[in-house]
């Protein structure tokens, strides 16, 4: 056998492996396609017998009424208690508060601010601020830097809060007096008295101890009897009034 016949066999039986090949092929294509085509059909017929079905659901009342019963029972159970809770609370709240208002000691009066002339708060002339006043006495204008609260000579003068005495003095206008330290920058001078005999530099009072008794003062001898009172928080005047009447300001 040539070279040329040997050819024409290969060639032959290749083109026989190749037919046979795509045959095979397009067979199992076929069968692929019909499957694929039969699972399809089955497909759409449950998915058309889905959307034609009844999609509202039947109840059955008499089954769920004995569950509804049983949540009602449970939920009035609740219901009680928490009540009854709520009782509970608010009786315990009413016990706690007190049926009579707290005993008020002398001891905690004392602690508080006491008026200098006890009971009598008369004030004939007030703090001025930086307004001039008319001095009757002295016949001129000037400031009023305390307040003046009538007193009969020989009064008692009280301590306003309690303190430290800073100073026993004298001056030329205002007459004999007393000054005392109090908490915070806060001090007081009492003119227009003669101090107690048992004031002396650096002892300690309370509010309501007796600080001296009333005398005069030279510059107001125009005005009825009374004691000069002046206060001052830090070295600058303040109104005597407004903290006498402020007891939460220590």
């Amino acid at each position: 056998m040539n070279n040329k016949e040997l050819e024409y066999e290969l060639t032959e039986q290749e083109q026989m492996k190749k037919g046979k090949y795509t045959k095979g092929f397009y067979a199992v294509f076929a069968l692929c396609v019909c499957a694929i085509g039969i699972a399809g059909w089955y497909t759409y017929a449950d998915v058309k017998n889905y959307m034609n079905h009844d999609k509202s659901p039947e109840i059955s009342i008499t089954a769920s009424e004995p569950v509804n019963e049983q949540a009602e029972v449970k939920l009035s159970g609740i219901e009680n208690e928490n009540t009854d809770n709520e009782d509970i609370s608010e009786n315990s709240d009413k016990e706690e508060i007190p049926s009579e208002a707290p005993t008020v000691t002398s001891e905690s009066v004392r602690s508080q601010r006491v008026c200098p002339t006890g009971e009598n708060k008369k004030i004939i002339s007030e703090y001025s601020m930086n307004n001039m006043v008319y001095f009757e006495t002295l016949k001129d204008w000037r400031l009023h830097k305390g307040t003046d609260y009538a007193a009969d000579k020989g009064q008692e003068i009280y301590s306003i809060s309690d303190g430290l005495v800073s100073a026993v003095v004298k001056n030329e206008l205002y007459g004999d007096g007393v000054e005392l330290e109090y908490k915070n920058g806060f001090k007081a001078t009492y003119y227009g008295i003669k101090p107690d005999g048992n004031i002396s530099v650096g002892a300690r009072i309370k509010a309501g101890d007796v600080v001296g008794a009333v005398t005069e003062i030279p510059c107001e001898k125009g005005s009825e009897s009374h004691i000069h009172l002046e206060m001052t928080k830090d070295g600058q005047y303040v109104n005597p009034e407004t903290y006498l009447n402020n007891i939460d300001n220590p």
